[in-house]
């Protein structure tokens, strides 16, 4: 069963690419957030300076 064996090899493919792009997108959520929070304290000095 030659089939059986290849659609493993996809599944576990698939995983890798799963796992890549999962790190990929923790990656992004994690520079996002910090944009966020320098923005966020940006304003909040700028409030307190007014």
């Amino acid at each position: 069963m030659p089939i059986a064996s290849e659609m493993h090899a996809i599944r576990a493919g698939l995983k890798d690419v799963t796992r890549e792009a999962y790190i990929c997108n923790m990656d992004v959520l994690e520079s996002t957030t910090s944009i966020y929070k320098r923005n966020l304290y940006d304003v909040q000095q700028r409030k307190m300076h007014k």
